[in-house]
């Protein structure tokens, strides 16, 4: 990696950083300062999340928060000239004195089809290259200020501007999945939008125009508010192929004072329902452990799901943000202490998505298991076990559940496949299965590279942080 920096020749290195991948990035950007003497510009969730965190490492001269387009452009332009840098909106920087110096944000970008087309080709060549799957995004913001999620703080930084949720043209969306498509040759795109369906005008002029002018399967994260029998049928016309719709938790006085949400499970079973009949696969995300949360909650959740299937269910164990307001939900509700915060980038306390707290009820963690199942099993079989219990007589996953976890995933796919190739799901199949083959190759490399290092040197290459996504709507 270092190599491949400096044959670069860089005169600035940037980085965006996730909280996740926190101490990742104090290990290479310090390897880097070290041979190489430039500057580095941290960018991107955790700076945005925790600037004075960030700004508080000697190896980081700059952060920028929030929206990075034009600051990055105007922090360049002031180091070509050697020009003052300590005045530029978006960016945290050092005066002489190297007294650290913030600025406010700049006024958002309303015109997003100003921005320029994300130049994709730079990975070319790396397991994140856009073969099978092209990432695009066609707003920006959210309609929610959910606790545990970075458009809780995001909001806050723009002063709740009310043109802070913003939409690209179709038109000048397709025009990059079309300039895109003779470059990359995808199989499905996936757009990342927040709430792919918050504006139901631009979905109406979307559907028929992308099932046109594009024509390959499509996935998007969708909120239960934005759903309905309509949205599900164009999305079915467009040609979504799957949905992740965010749900978190099934329990209204948690989702509404602890999350700051307010769906009803009516309206969550009426849009896995639309969406399922539509001919769209349907995954939910949701969020274990919430502070306040008890096992009657996680039972009531896997009540839910056993009678309102989705294609998929997934369950992640909360990761506290800093900077977000489940900081304060955590602390006010004794969940965590304010010590245990300032350790959450080196998670060092709180756990990981996949593998959970150690620290919690046993039997939180037994039903956490027993919820990764509960698809597996007829809704007969799973009345049983939650009315009599039986799910206490499950293994409590440690360390290891991260294995299980995938292994299920895998054989879930397995199942779906069976079902529409038998004819017994007569949905279109979702092409996009081609993401879990992208992931396979990235961590294909990624192993690789470790046990090649490690035989190479006799020890253990740097510290890599895992690859997880941050959660969605």
């Amino acid at each position: 990696m270092l190599d491949a920096v400096a044959a670069t020749r860089p005169d600035l290195v940037a980085f965006s950083v996730l909280t996740h991948n926190w101490s990742w990035f104090l290990d290479l950007a310090g390897a880097i300062r070290a041979r190489l003497g430039v500057p580095i510009v941290a960018g991107g969730s955790h700076p945005t999340l925790a600037p004075e965190r960030v700004m508080a490492e000697p190896v980081v001269d700059f952060a920028c928060v929030g929206e990075g387009e034009d600051a990055a452009v105007d922090l360049a332009d002031a180091l070509a000239r050697g020009a003052d840098t300590t005045h530029i909106p978006n960016i945290w920087a050092r005066d002489a004195a190297g007294n650290v110096v913030s600025n406010a944000p700049r006024a958002l970008v309303q015109d997003l089809d100003s921005l320029p087309f994300p130049d994709k080709s730079l990975f070319a060549g790396t397991p994140m290259a856009s073969g099978d799957l092209y990432l695009a995004i066609a707003s920006r913001g959210c309609a929610y200020r959910c606790t545990f999620c970075i458009e809780n703080r995001l909001q806050a930084l723009y002063h709740n501007d009310r043109r802070y949720l913003r939409a690209r043209s179709v038109s000048d969306l397709l025009r990059e999945l079309r300039s895109a498509r003779a470059v990359h040759d995808y199989r499905a795109v996936w757009f990342c939008d927040e709430i792919f369906t918050w504006n139901l005008p631009w979905l109406r002029e979307f559907a028929p125009r992308y099932r046109d002018e594009i024509g390959v399967p499509f996935l998007a994260l969708v909120h239960p508010n934005f759903v309905n029998e309509e949205v599900a049928g164009l999305l079915a016309l467009a040609g979504c192929a799957k949905v992740d719709m965010g749900v978190q938790t099934l329990t209204a006085e948690l989702r509404q004072s602890v999350l700051r949400r307010n769906e009803s499970n009516v309206r969550i079973a009426d849009a896995i329902r639309a969406l399922r009949s539509a001919g769209v696969w349907v995954d939910v995300d949701n969020i274990v452990n919430l502070p306040g949360e008890t096992s009657d909650d996680l039972v009531r959740m896997a009540e839910f799901y056993n009678e309102h299937r989705p294609d998929t269910a997934k369950f992640y164990w909360l990761q506290i943000y800093p900077g977000t307001e489940m900081v304060d939900k955590a602390i006010a509700l004794g969940s965590v202490t304010a010590d245990q915060i300032d350790h959450v980038p080196e998670r060092a306390e709180l756990g990981s998505y996949y593998r959970g707290d150690p620290s919690a009820p046993r039997e939180k963690r037994q039903l956490y298991f027993f919820l990764m199942l509960l698809l597996f099993l007829p809704r007969r079989v799973n009345r049983v076990v939650i009315a009599r219990r039986l799910y206490r007589w499950l293994p409590t996953p440690g360390v290891t559940v991260t294995l299980p976890h995938v292994v299920l995933s895998l054989a879930h796919q397995m199942i779906e496949r069976i079902r529409w190739a038998s004819g017994l799901d007569r949905r279109p199949w979702p092409a996009v299965r081609s993401m879990p083959r992208r992931y396979t190759r990235l961590y294909r490399v990624e192993v690789g590279r470790w046990l090649r290092e490690r035989l190479a040197r006799g020890r253990a290459p740097l510290a890599a942080g895992p690859l997880v996504a941050q959660p969605s709507a």
